[in-house]
C-alpha cells in the first residue's frame, strides 16, 4: 500500500536534486567579489567560473567605486580580438552574464567617478598608433571611444596602459621618443580641460628595460606596476611596488615577491577599492601558449608591511668617461649624486676593474670617492664603483677611464691635443648637472642649450678661451634666471672645427 507513495517521494526527491544542481550550475554569482571566498596571504584564481573562464584569456580588470561594476578585457592567445567586457550586479545583487561593450580596446580602468572608461586602442579611426581613448557613460550605456590628445596620445609613440587614480590625473605607459628604455612610465594633469606635458617619472621608476602598467593609489602615495628589469630571483616581467616622497620623487621600487611574482608574466596590477585585494594577471607567455592567462588576487596585508622594509640603494644616473693624460696626474671624484639610499643610510664604495686587477697607479679613497693616479700608458680601462648599505644590499656603475696623449695645461704648459665635449653629469639631473669639455689651444667657445623645439633656453659660455680642461655647470634654469620644466634639452657645443651635440634630460 505504501510503495506508490514511497516512490512518488523519490521522484519528487531526484527532481529537487535535479533542480537544485542546475540552478547551482546556471545561476550566476551573487554578492561582493562574485561571491568569492577572499584571499589571503596565497594568491588564487578570482571567479574561476565566471571571470577566469577556462577558455578565456583574461588581461586585466577593473572595479567601479562601488564595487557593483566590473570591466576587463579578453583577447585571444596573440593578443588579437581584444574586446572590453562588462558586468554588473544591480538586480539583487546578481552578477550579470558579461557582455562586450568596447571593441577594438584593451586595459579598461574607470575614472574616478565612474562616469568614463580610459583605455587603450591600437589604430582605432584610422590612427596609426597605441593610444589612449575614453568613453563616456549615457543612459543607452558606454559611448564610441574618444581619443585623448596629445601630450597624453603621442603621436610618434604607443601608450599601451592608462591608469586614472583620481580627478584630473592620468599615468600610463609609452614609448614615446626621449624616455628611459623599451616603455616608462608618466603622469599628466588636466588642468582648464586641457592634459599638462607628460611627466616622465624618471630614475628609479623607470629603467633601460621596459616599465608599464601602473596602478596608482588615489591619493597618489604608492603604485604597484610590472618590469622586465632584471631580477635575480625571478626570470619573468614582475610586479613591484614604490611609495611617492614628498618631493613628488618615488622610492627605488621593491618586487612583491615570491607570494605574487613567478617566472611568468606578471602583469596588470590593480587594487580594489577598498584597498583590500591586489588584482593582476598570470600569461604563461608573451605570444601564443595553450594555456589562457587567467586572473589572481591575493590580500593586500603584505603590501602595507613592505614599505618599512630596508630599500637598497640605486643609481640615479650614470658616470660618464673620465677623460685624462697620459704622465699626468689626475684626481676625479665619483658625484655623490650618482647612488641614492631611501632609508638615508650612509654607503659604502668600493672601486674595482671590470675584467682583472686594478693598475698599481690607480688610487681609489672609498669615503671621498676620489679616483688618482699618473697613467704611464694610452688606453681605455672599464672600472666598477659599487655603493653598499649597512645591510650589504648593493648597486653599482661602470664607466670607462680613458687615458689620451697630452698633458694637462696646469701642469707643465702644454695644450691638450684634441677637442673635446665629455657627456654631462649627473644624466639625468635635478636641478643641476655639469659639463665637462676639453679645448686645444686659445679659441671662441660657444654652448648653448636648446629645447625640444629647437628654441634657445640659455648661453652657458660665449667668449674667448684658453687651451685646457672645463667643467661647466648650468642650473636647469633660462637666460633669465627662471627654473625650466621637466624634458630633454639639447646642449650645443661649437670650438674651431668642432660642433657637437648631446641630450640632457631634466627631471624635476
Amino acid at each position: 500500500m505504501c510503495k506508490p507513495n514511497i516512490f512518488k517521494s523519490v521522484v519528487v526527491f531526484v527532481t529537487l536534486l535535479i533542480i537544485t544542481i542546475f540552478h547551482s550550475v546556471a545561476a550566476n554569482p551573487v554578492g561582493p567579489y562574485f561571491g568569492e571566498i577572499p584571499p589571503g596571504d596565497t594568491a588564487k584564481v578570482f571567479a574561476p567560473n565566471f571571470i577566469s573562464r577556462p577558455d578565456w584569456w583574461v588581461q586585466n580588470c577593473c572595479f567601479s567605486s562601488d564595487g557593483r561594476e566590473f570591466i576587463f578585457c579578453l583577447t585571444d592567445k596573440d593578443w588579437g580580438n581584444c574586446r572590453i567586457m562588462y558586468t554588473n550586479c544591480f538586480n539583487n545583487n546578481e552578477w550579470s552574464e558579461p557582455v562586450k561593450i568596447i571593441d577594438n580596446a584593451i586595459v579598461p580602468y574607470f575614472s574616478y567617478d565612474d562616469q568614463e572608461i580610459y583605455c587603450i586602442s591600437y589604430q582605432r579611426n584610422g590612427t596609426s598608433t597605441a593610444d589612449v581613448w575614453k568613453s563616456a557613460r549615457s543612459a543607452d550605456g558606454w559611448g564610441e571611444p574618444v581619443r585623448v590628445e596629445a601630450p597624453v596620445s603621442a603621436p610618434d609613440g604607443h601608450e599601451w596602459e592608462v591608469a586614472a587614480p583620481a580627478d584630473n590625473i592620468l599615468y600610463f605607459s609609452s614609448d614615446r621618443p626621449g624616455g628611459f628604455g623599451n616603455m616608462d612610465v608618466y603622469r599628466s594633469v588636466l588642468v582648464d580641460g586641457k592634459y599638462m606635458v607628460a611627466e616622465n617619472l624618471g630614475v628609479p621608476i623607470n629603467t633601460a628595460s621596459l616599465d608599464e602598467c601602473p596602478w596608482v593609489a588615489p591619493d597618489e602615495s604608492y603604485m604597484v606596476f610590472n618590469s622586465w628589469k632584471t631580477n635575480p630571483k625571478f626570470a619573468g616581467n614582475n610586479l613591484y611596488i614604490s611609495w611617492r616622497n614628498a618631493d613628488s620623487t618615488w622610492t627605488n621600487p621593491k618586487d612583491l615577491g615570491a607570494a605574487v611574482n613567478t617566472n611568468y608574466l606578471d602583469i596588470y596590477p590593480y587594487i580594489s577599492p577598498d584597498g583590500k585585494y591586489l588584482f593582476y594577471t598570470i600569461r604563461k607567455i608573451a605570444y601564443g601558449g595553450s594555456e589562457p592567462s587567467k586572473l589572481y588576487w591575493i590580500s593586500t596585508d603584505f603590501l602595507h608591511k613592505m614599505r618599512s622594509t630596508n630599500f637598497p640603494p640605486y643609481l640615479k644616473g650614470a658616470i660618464e668617461p673620465v677623460n685624462v693624460f697620459k704622465d699626468a696626474e689626475f684626481s676625479f671624484q665619483i658625484p655623490d649624486s650618482i647612488f641614492h639610499d631611501d632609508d638615508g643610510d650612509t654607503l659604502s664604495y668600493i672601486l674595482t676593474k671590470s675584467s682583472g686587477s686594478t693598475p698599481d697607479w690607480l688610487h681609489f679613497d672609498p669615503v671621498t670617492r676620489i679616483l688618482s693616479g699618473t697613467p704611464p700608458k694610452v688606453e681605455k680601462i672599464w672600472l666598477r664603483v659599487t655603493a653598499a648599505d649597512p645591510s650589504g644590499e648593493k648597486c653599482s656603475c661602470l664607466f670607462r677611464l680613458i687615458i689620451e696623449v697630452g698633458s694637462n695645461v696646469a701642469q707643465d704648459n702644454k695644450t691638450p691635443r684634441r677637442y673635446s665635449l665629455g657627456q654631462n653629469y649627473p644624466n639625468p639631473f635635478n636641478p643641476e648637472t655639469t659639463v665637462p669639455f676639453i679645448i686645444s689651444n686659445t679659441c671662441h667657445v660657444m654652448m648653448k642649450v636648446f629645447n625640444c623645439h629647437g628654441q634657445l633656453v640659455r648661453t652657458l659660455i660665449n667668449g674667448i678661451m684658453a687651451a685646457g680642461n672645463y667643467a661647466v655647470t648650468w642650473n636647469g634654469a633660462d637666460d633669465e634666471g627662471l627654473p625650466v620644466s621637466t624634458g630633454m634639452y639639447l646642449l650645443q657645443f661649437t670650438t674651431g672645427n668642432v660642433h657637437e651635440l648631446q641630450k640632457m634630460l631634466l627631471i624635476r
